[in-house]
């Protein structure tokens, strides 16, 4: 059964040769994106996302408590797809073949860019708008697409290394991982960023290690009918 997958895999991916070698990875994830914002127009036509958050605090030994923790800090990371892709952020591999539970893809590495090269972000911005840009600028992951309809079907991010914000501030690991999960309308397969992890270290003041902290944020989207219009 498994060699039959994998010839039937090859044998899609052969078929496909514009896609696979004629497009670049910058290229892969514009079309994504496209498709990511054609599909959350089409679902606010006629449901709401009902979007649930839960902090949970990490032990040192990995143990998950909670979710008890109210951080207004903690709490504010949050994630935007066309905002983590944003063009300029990153450099991309060349596609390749994959497969992600059951789904053919395409697999696509991304990582920082030279500093004099990353993505700056527009002055008048908070401090924590630029911490938060620079955090991004410093991930690096893989992302993978579906095949036959280019959408983001998962991605994970790391920290390549500590980012200080606010002088005082640092963190030490964020990790992200990205899952969609699809829906039916009229015909078309629609995704939606159903569940996003994100694991971080921090500390508010270097100098005390006592207060450094783990946190795991859950995002987790629902889909609920839309109300009426009167």
């Amino acid at each position: 059964m498994t060699r039959l997958l994998t010839a039937i895999f090859l044998f899609t991916f052969a078929a496909e040769p514009c896609q696979a070698q004629k497009l670049s990875g910058e290229e892969f994830i514009a079309k994504a994106l496209q498709k990511t914002e054609r599909d959350d127009r089409l679902l606010k036509e006629w449901v709401v996302f009902d979007i649930d958050r839960q902090v949970f605090e990490v032990s040192g030994s990995g143990m998950v408590s909670g979710p008890t923790i109210n951080e207004p800090e903690a709490g504010q990371i949050s994630i935007s797809i066309d905002k983590f892709f944003k063009p300029g952020r990153y450099r991309y591999t060349s596609a390749v073949p994959g497969q992600w539970r059951s789904r053919l893809t395409y697999v696509i590495g991304f990582s920082p860019r030279e500093n004099d090269q990353q993505l700056a972000i527009p002055s008048g911005s908070s401090e924590m708008e630029r911490a938060v840009n620079r955090v991004l600028n410093e991930l690096h992951g893989i992302i993978r697409l579906d095949l036959n309809t280019g959408a983001i079907l998962h991605f994970e991010a790391k920290l390549k290394e500590p980012v200080s914000y606010r002088k005082i501030a640092a963190i030490y690991e964020l990790s992200i991982t990205y899952q969609p999960s699809t829906t039916i309308k009229d015909g078309q397969e629609l995704h939606f960023p159903y569940r996003t992890l994100i694991r971080i270290r921090y500390n508010k003041f270097r100098v005390l290690p006592l207060l450094e902290k783990k946190r795991l944020i859950v995002y987790t989207i629902f889909l609920q009918p839309k109300p009426p219009s009167n």
